[in-house]
């Protein structure tokens, strides 16, 4: 039976790496990671050895955007409500049910006898797609056609 499911999903503006002020959000280069010197680069505690630099405008240059990262976010659905997180609600979630008899019956009786029986009932149900976010990107217990 479907049911709505909620996800979050990449906002469209923030994919072309462009946009990260829009959402008070600091992007850091990391290969700008260098040993962090208290009172240089923080005053107070230090709370890790290691600090990044932001990128210059807070935006990732395109020369630094992997097409393997663009094409496994083309997977990604648009965001069908505001925000960054629980953006995208579907309603195909649902729980799959399932029933699985087995038998077998093996006979010979001679050449020192032979003579098996098994009778099982396998009954049980479980989460499909659990994030309504289409394939390939699917996430669950078992989603139709990938392979399980």
């Amino acid at each position: 039976m479907p049911f709505p499911v909620v996800a979050d999903t990449p906002p469209v503006p923030l994919r072309d790496g462009q946009h990260f002020s829009d959402y008070d959000m600091l992007v850091y280069d990391p290969l700008t990671s260098h040993p962090c010197v208290n009172n240089q680069d923080v005053t107070g505690k230090l709370s890790s050895t290691y600090i990044r630099n932001a990128f210059p405008g807070n935006v990732i240059p395109r020369s630094r955007i992997s097409p393997i990262g663009e094409k496994i976010l083309s997977y990604y659905p648009i965001q069908n409500y505001p925000g960054t997180v629980n953006n995208y609600v579907a309603g195909t979630g649902g729980k799959y049910r399932y029933e699985q008899p087995m038998g077998r019956w093996d006979h010979t009786i001679n050449d020192s006898n032979h003579l098996y029986t098994l009778v099982t009932f396998q009954d049980g149900s479980e989460y499909r797609n659990q994030t309504g976010i289409p394939e390939p990107a699917a996430a669950g217990t078992s989603i139709p056609g990938a392979g399980t």
